[in-house]
Formats: structure tokens, C-alpha cells, sequence
């Protein structure tokens, strides 16, 4: 039996099954042997053979822990998470003190799409030891199951168990984020940045919630202060991007930034992008020769990187129509509208092009669209998010 466990750890199939199929000839009445036999056949793509080998250690030992937990990562390793759920908790709950076990099969409930049996299980681990993990773990299951507030009780909970857990704070000001509780998310993060005062992801954190509220000269400052502390976090940079129309009087700075980024991750397209995002900003309304080739040059190198980045194939079709280079401009903004077909501006700037190549039935289709895509946007601010903010916030909370 031992002999067939190293193997079977050692991915050495032919060995394992070798050793524990003589195992089980010698001792047939042992559980464990028919749950490494359950193992190893399925590693070896048998699972009807794993499956009769599984429910022998079940008959052969119904009410003991130790097969319960060896069935349980036996059906996960199956994918059968509502089958692993089951055997956890029962292996669980006869393990009062085991808060490990109570997470396991909480987790395995969730992947089963079960997140209320997740819910209960926890509560009555809880009950029986009050800890930080388990908390975190029913703030899961009470989002799965539809319940945030009860989402954020537990990580209160969470926070009073644990109050030097950095992950703790972000994730409840994510979660009040969420449902767009901006005043109890600063709160939140306010709390957390006393103690961790130098977190880019708290400072990400507050950027978004003050972008929520069009507070965006606030935003720009948190986005920049969490790309110092870690310059090379991604999203503090892309959200800066997002309001690079709302940091003019802060632009040089920005594009420091920006070019700091690109020069340290060469391979990352976002640097290449935010560098000629940020050139273009500067260049205004008016054509520079020099400054639109050094954009061009570096959304042309974005796109060899990330060939379906949707923005930079619109920033290169609006470069080059304003440069009257209007089929090739055509050919990056539909590519722009195909990846994201909800761009009101992209349709905007397709009509236009459209209507200088004497397109007009094409160009009336795209403003029409355009036309479309800004009511339903006016309408998505009316009802208190604008569609960028939207767009931010799914980016970190999900």
C-alpha cells in the first residue's frame, strides 16, 4: 500500500495500480485501498472502474471520517462538486474544531452552484469556532446566494478577527463598491489605508469610488499614488488612461508615468497604448506630423501585442482620419466596432469616415447606431452610474 501511494504521488500509474491492486487482494475489507485504487483508476482515465472502486469504500466504511474526506477529493477530482460537497460535510460535522473542513466543503457547495447549503454549513462552523476564514468564506456564499448584506456582516466579522488582514479591507470596500455604497466604501478603505498607508490596491480602490462620484481630480490622485507605490500594477495605469480627458492640468505627469510603464514591460501592450493615448491627449484637436507618427508607431506596436484591443484599434482609425488616411481608418474602426459593437463613439467616428469615402447608406447606419448607443448611455447616467464608471468598477469587483 505504501509502495502504491509513492507511485501514485509520483504520477507513476502503472506502478500504483501494480502495488495497491495487490493491496486489495490482501487486505479487501481496507477503504483506504479502494479509495487509492478510485484514485488511480480515475488518473488513468477509468472511470467506471474509479466509480466501483469508490463506492466499495463507501459500503465498506459508511460513518468513517477519514473515507468521507478521502471521497470527498476524490469526487472533486472528478468534478463532481455537489457528491464532494456531501461527503466533506459529513466529515466536517463530525470534526466540530476542523474550520478547514467546514471551507473545503463550503467551497465544494459553491462550485455545486449551492451556495445556500455553503451558507449553512458555515454558520454552524461558525458557531462552533468564530474565525476569520470561515467569515470570508460566508461572505462568498451570502453574495452566491443573493444576500450582501449578510456578505458584509461577515466581513466585518473578518475584519474584527483579523484587523492587520490587508485583503479583508479591499474586499469589503469591493463589495460596497459593488452596490454602489460609494460613502461606506471610502469609510471602508479610510479605515484600512491607517494602517496600510502604503496599498496600491487600496489607492486603486479609492480612485474608482471617487471617479463614481465625478470626483475626478481626487481620481486621478489616487490612481497615480497607487502606480508610484507599485509601478507595475496594471490597473491604476489603465484607469488613468480611462480619464486622461479629466488629468490635463496633470498630463506631463501622467504621461511620465505612462512612459515608465512601457519602458519596464516592453511585451505588455498597455504601456504602448497609454504612452500614445496620452501623446494624443496633449496634441489636442490639431494635427502635429511628429506626434502623430510617434503615436501611430506605438498603437501599431500595442496592436502586434494585443491584435483585438478594441481601444487601440479606435485610436489608430480617429489618428488616421484625421491624417485623411481614411480606408486604412475604415479598416481599424470597424475592427474597433466588431470587438466592441456597444461603442457609441466608434460608431460616431465610422459614419464620419464613411461619409468622406461617399459611403452615405453605410455612414447613416453608423449614426443611426451611434444615435442608439448615446440614448441608452444618457439613460445609464440618469440612473446614477455613467457607463464608464460602470465599466471601472466591473474591472475590480468581479
Amino acid at each position: 500500500m505504501r509502495e502504491g501511494l509513492a507511485a501514485l504521488n509520483a504520477n507513476d500509474l502503472a506502478a500504483a495500480r501494480q502495488k495497491i491492486e495487490q493491496a486489495s487482494q490482501i487486505q479487501p475489507q481496507d477503504p483506504r485501498v479502494w479509495l487509492a485504487l478510485a484514485q488511480t483508476y480515475l488518473k488513468s482515465n477509468e472511470p467506471q472502474r474509479a466509480d466501483e472502486a469508490a463506492a466499495k469504500a463507501a459500503i465498506l466504511a459508511p460513518d468513517d471520517p477519514a473515507t468521507q474526506h478521502g471521497l470527498a477529493i476524490y469526487h472533486a477530482t472528478a468534478g463532481r462538486w455537489h457528491q464532494a460537497a456531501e461527503m466533506e460535510e459529513r466529515f466536517a460535522r463530525q470534526r466540530a474544531g476542523d474550520s478547514e473542513a467546514v471551507g473545503r466543503a463550503a467551497e465544494f457547495y459553491l462550485r455545486a452552484k449551492a451556495p445556500q447549503k455553503a451558507v449553512e454549513l458555515l454558520r454552524w462552523g461558525i458557531a462552533n469556532e468564530n474565525r476569520a476564514p470561515l467569515q470570508i468564506r460566508l461572505a462568498q456564499a451570502s453574495i452566491a446566494a443573493g444576500a450582501p448584506k449578510d456578505a458584509i456582516e461577515a466581513l466585518e466579522e473578518a475584519i474584527r478577527l483579523q484587523p492587520y488582514e490587508e485583503r479583508l479591507y479591499f474586499e469589503l470596500a469591493r463589495l460596497l463598491l459593488q452596490l454602489q455604497d460609494v460613502d461606506r466604501a471610502h469609510e471602508v478603505l479610510d479605515r484600512g489605508r491607517k494602517i496600510f498607508d502604503k496599498s496600491p490596491q487600496l489607492e486603486l480602490l479609492r480612485g474608482i469610488a471617487f471617479y463614481a462620484q465625478r470626483k475626478f481630480a481626487a481620481a486621478v490622485d489616487a490612481f497615480l499614488r497607487s502606480a508610484a507605490i507599485d509601478p507595475g500594477l496594471e490597473q491604476p495605469h489603465a484607469f488613468l488612461g480611462r480619464i486622461l480627458s479629466h488629468a490635463h492640468d496633470r498630463l506631463a505627469e501622467v504621461t511620465a508615468r505612462f512612459v515608465a510603464f512601457e519602458k519596464s514591460n516592453p511585451e505588455n501592450f498597455l504601456g504602448h497604448y497609454l504612452h500614445a493615448i496620452a501623446l494624443l491627449e496633449g496634441m489636442g484637436p490639431s494635427l502635429d506630423r511628429e506626434t502623430g507618427t510617434r503615436a501611430e508607431q506605438l498603437l501599431s506596436r500595442a496592436l502586434e501585442l494585443k491584435g483585438d484591443h478594441a481601444d487601440s484599434h479606435f485610436e489608430l482609425g480617429v489618428l488616421l482620419a484625421k491624417q485623411r488616411d481614411f480606408e486604412r481608418a475604415e479598416a481599424h474602426l470597424l475592427r474597433a466596432v466588431e470587438l466592441n459593437p456597444k461603442s457609441s463613439k466608434a460608431h460616431y467616428h465610422l459614419a464620419r469616415v464613411y461619409t468622406r469615402l461617399g459611403k452615405a447608406n453605410e455612414a447613416r447606419a453608423e449614426q443611426e447606431l451611434h444615435e442608439k448607443l448615446t440614448a441608452q448611455e444618457r439613460q445609464a447616467m440618469r440612473s446614477g452610474m455613467s457607463s464608464g464608471a460602470e465599466s471601472a468598477f466591473s474591472d475590480v469587483v468581479q
